[in-house]
């Protein structure tokens, strides 16, 4: 039988942190990704060659499913 001991306590909280912590911006209906942050903008991919990044606040519609989505920072 395996106890959890405080080390692994530790180490299953900065996984659970890192998870947590990636900046993506992501729909609030359908999931997909809308943006990544970067710093204090938002890199957004909209097609292969159009790429923008913007300052917070951000509103935009999901190009999946249409969805308004506003960001107001990180």
């Amino acid at each position: 039988m395996h106890h959890n001991t405080d080390s692994d306590n530790a180490n299953n909280r900065s996984k659970f942190n890192r998870v947590i912590s990636i900046p993506e911006w992501r729909c609030t209906q359908c999931g997909k990704l809308l943006g990544v942050a970067k710093g204090n903008q938002l890199h957004i991919r909209v097609q292969k060659h159009r790429e923008y990044l913007v300052g917070f606040p951000v509103t935009a519609n999901c190009h999946g499913c249409g969805t308004l989505n506003k960001k107001s920072a990180c």
